[in-house]
């Protein structure tokens, strides 16, 4: 008998030791990080442990990762997909659900992108034009409440609020779209359930975000007029098809009452190149704008959240839209001569911030200074 419970009081203890030991390794790892990314100052050690307590707890990531998979060993699927509350689908690509977190906060992998951002700021600096910044944020970050019950703690700091500080630093203007997406989820879907995108209610409101950073609030969506209440729909969004399921779908989205908001049917549409999986598109009005120098011509660099819902929105004060992708890089100097814009827009959805491939050239100075 007094074997067993040494037996019992030894599981006990490595039961314990576990998340200790989590506990320390990413206490360490956090207080490896000396400045404040905000001021430049030291911190010091109390604040460093205060913002660890805040944001982790020992082996958070391991916890998630586990459960979804023992949900996929027995419910089938792909691991590419987690569950949440109420049938939420989530991506876990780009260990999102580690950036969802705070365990993953790899602010020195984010000087790609801001060496990117820096880049096209030389680009147009030939004459007055306006660049700005808008990241797309993880469906994690705006529906957290729906992610499972492991991934939901918020930390005190993510890696966006990080770009947002560095691209200030280097002069860069970025617009914040997470607290106009988050003020609406209580009423409607801003992002689908089986999607990682958003829905077109959601492209509203980051639209009208973007427009009034830009100074042309006038072409701003009046969104409780031109969208009616959720109704049920059916959709398969790209989580339902990778998590193979055949079952039926059905989202609760708040549809347009005006079917051309969205519609490419007034301009004209010319595909500028189409190497790669996604064209390089540019939207110009069948009937031209009178006077259309009063216009700005706008071009938008970025992925699949910009690439097809904000071309016509953009049309309601731009003389002709460009889309293109950022593939993770700097576009082609010269194409961008070409198109000639007097707005450009870098979009990115949150995920991928980190994985901007670094500026061909860049010297060590100009790194640097994306840290």
């Amino acid at each position: 008998m007094r074997f067993l419970h040494i037996w019992f009081l030894g599981w006990m203890a490595i039961l314990l030791a576990v998340p200790a030991v989590g506990l320390a390794y990413n206490t360490l790892r956090v207080m490896g990080e000396p400045l404040d990314v905000r001021s430049g100052e030291d911190v010091g050690f109390a604040k460093r442990f205060d913002r660890f307590v805040a944001t982790h707890f020992g082996l958070r990531r391991e916890m998630v990762n586990l459960n979804r998979d023992m949900k996929k060993l027995f419910s089938g699927g792909s691991r590419r997909v987690v569950e949440g509350a109420g049938g939420w689908l989530f991506i876990t690509d780009l260990d999102v659900l580690g950036q969802a977190t705070g365990q993953r906060y790899d602010v020195a992998a984010l000087s790609a992108f801001v060496d990117v951002a820096g880049e096209l700021q030389r680009i147009l600096a030939d004459r007055p034009r306006t660049l700005l910044v808008a990241i797309a944020p993880n469906k994690h970050t705006i529906y957290r409440d729906k992610l499972p019950v492991w991934a939901r703690e918020e930390p005190a700091r993510t890696e966006l609020d990080a770009l947002h500080d560095r691209l200030l630093t280097r002069g860069i203007d970025a617009v914040d779209l997470r607290p106009a997406l988050k003020s609406w989820t209580s009423d409607r879907l801003v992002y689908w359930r089986g999607d990682t995108h958003w829905t077109p209610f959601g492209a509203a409101v980051a639209f009208n975000e973007i427009v009034q950073r830009l100074g042309h609030s006038g072409a701003a969506v009046d969104i409780e007029a031109v969208f009616g209440p959720p109704v049920s729909v059916e959709r398969r969004g790209d989580l339902v098809a990778i998590q193979q399921s055949q079952e039926k779908f059905i989202e609760f989205p708040s549809l347009p009452t005006d079917p051309g908001l969205f519609s490419e049917a007034p301009f004209e549409r010319t595909v500028l190149d189409k190497s790669g999986s996604n064209d390089i598109y540019r939207l110009r009005p069948r009937v031209p704008y009178d006077p259309p120098s009063r216009r700005p011509k706008t071009l938008v660099i970025g992925d699949s959240f910009s690439a097809s819902l904000l071309g016509p929105l953009f049309m309601r004060f731009a003389a002709d839209f460009t889309w293109m992708p950022n593939r993770l890089g700097v576009p082609d100097p010269d194409l961008i001569h070409a198109i000639d814009p007097d707005i450009l827009i870098l979009e990115a959805v949150e995920r991928t911030i980190t994985s901007f491939q670094q500026v061909p050239g860049a010297s060590p100075a100009q790194n640097a200074a994306g840290r």
